[in-house]
């Protein structure tokens, strides 16, 4: 929020510039402006929800598409915002972000080192072969897999191949190469079932609202989740290991 009598800066916004994976280009910071703040910036893909502020958020999209949610009193609306795109967000309006990965099968390459940056989600191009969408990814952020698992580093490439096996399935053929962190390529393959359910919805999920977020360890050194919450799952009452 802007402070009265003193320049509008990027500490007073909702924090979207302030993410780790986001490159402040220009800003206008240092212009002394009091009561407008104006910045380009390259984002990384990422999912997150923000509070609203008083001031007012206008967005010019030159990139895109991005999935943007917010919340209206009792009301929910999402809406996708093209490249090229305008979103507007009025003051005092919570908001949430979904992260979208973009696969480019147009023919061009991957991003020139010289303008590259680790991105969470990586570079990624792909092309048909066959009945396959064959894709390979690099620029990915240092990470780690999962809970429990090895980390990755910055230097860790993929190649995957999606396949439809028949209308109920895709099976996903995937190679991992990091010679900083693996002896030899990882190589699994990932099935994906399609649900019947009837009347089924695919709700959005946020990391701050997720239950598994209280996490231990037990002496044996493994990870433990604590699940509060109707529909969790068991709840851990003690965190004592006997």
């Amino acid at each position: 929020m802007a402070v009265a009598g003193r320049p509008f800066t990027v500490t007073e916004t909702h924090g979207i510039l302030l993410r780790p994976e986001h490159r402040i280009i220009a800003a206008s910071d240092r212009l002394g402006w009091k009561s407008l703040y104006a910045s380009m910036q390259r984002e990384a893909p990422y999912a997150a929800a923000y509070a609203g502020v008083p001031d007012h958020l206008i967005i010019l999209h030159l990139d895109g598409p991005v999935t943007v949610s917010r919340v209206l009193g009792k009301s929910w609306a999402s809406r996708v915002i093209p490249p090229g795109g305008l979103f507007m967000l009025p003051g005092g309006v919570d908001f949430g972000v979904n992260d979208i990965r973009r696969i480019y099968t147009d023919g061009r390459g991957h991003t020139p080192e010289d303008e590259a940056y680790p991105l969470w989600n990586g570079d990624s191009i792909g092309f048909w072969d066959g009945d396959s969408l064959v894709i390979h990814t690099n620029q990915l952020m240092a990470g780690q897999y999962q809970r429990s698992q090895p980390d990755y580093t910055d230097q860790v490439e993929t190649v995957e191949r999606w396949r439809k096996v028949d209308d109920n399935t895709i099976a996903a053929d995937v190679t991992i190469y990091d010679p900083p962190a693996l002896i030899k390529p990882w190589h699994v393959v990932q099935t994906y079932s399609r649900v019947t359910t009837p009347s089924l919805r695919i709700r959005s999920w946020v990391c701050e609202e997720n239950a598994n977020n209280e996490v231990y360890q037990t002496k044996e050194g493994a990870t433990r989740h604590v699940l509060p919450g109707p529909g969790a799952g068991p709840i851990v009452k003690s965190k004592t290991e006997n």
